[in-house]
């Protein structure tokens, strides 16, 4: 994992550059929205009801691996 100080632009030609032909995924909603601008978001649901989530186990704050479930 490398973590990145500079802007975004910069940061996807040093991820193009690592990926070296490959596909460059990004897994933020903050940065995905800094590089569509006004596209669609990656977890929009535009007139939708909010889903609420339960945790199913895990610790959201220590632990990466944790899992949810819509609420009841």
């Amino acid at each position: 994992m490398t973590f990145l100080n500079c802007d975004v632009a910069e940061a996807v030609r040093i991820g193009l550059e690592a990926a070296n032909g490959k596909n460059l995924e990004v897994f933020s909603p903050s940065i995905g929205r800094q590089l569509l601008g006004d596209g669609i978001r990656l977890f929009d649901n535009p007139g939708g009801a909010p889903i609420h989530l339960e945790l199913v186990n895990g610790a959201p704050a220590s632990q990466v691996n944790v899992r949810y479930h819509p609420s009841r």
